[in-house]
């Protein structure tokens, strides 16, 4: 793979991920990550260079799943506040995992990016050697 076809490689993977971020599976995706947190577990995002993309659990993938596109973890929210938020707040649990990733946005966002960042390196280094 040359630069350039290189450069289109990540630019089409940084498309795919903002499609992800952009949809609703990016809100139900951390949800989903964040209890599955409380278990051991966590949901990935496996993204395509073509644009798209599907989450799956941890348990979907395993060791022996060969993917042909990019599979990033995805984050989970700061749940220190969970309980609080519905005791004190009177949240129902729906509205208060909307409160915290409204709040936590930004933050999602950041750490998916830095992950992509650092696949994309990891795949550099592949091609490189």
């Amino acid at each position: 793979m040359n630069f350039t076809e290189f450069r289109t490689y990540t630019e089409n993977y940084g498309k795919a991920l903002q499609g992800f971020i952009s949809s609703d599976s990016f809100q139900s995706g951390v949800v989903d990550s964040t209890k599955a947190s409380f278990k051991g577990s966590h949901y990935s995002v496996e993204i395509q260079e073509n644009g798209t993309f599907r989450v799956l659990p941890a348990n979907s993938i395993g060791n022996l799943y060969q993917s042909e596109g990019l599979i990033i973890a995805i984050p989970t929210l700061d749940v220190t506040d969970l309980n609080e938020l519905q005791d004190e707040a009177a949240m129902s649990e729906d509205e208060a995992y909307s409160f915290l990733f409204d709040d936590q946005l930004d933050d999602l966002k950041e750490e998916l990016e830095e992950a992509l960042e650092l696949k994309l390196y990891q795949v550099s280094q592949s091609v490189t050697e």
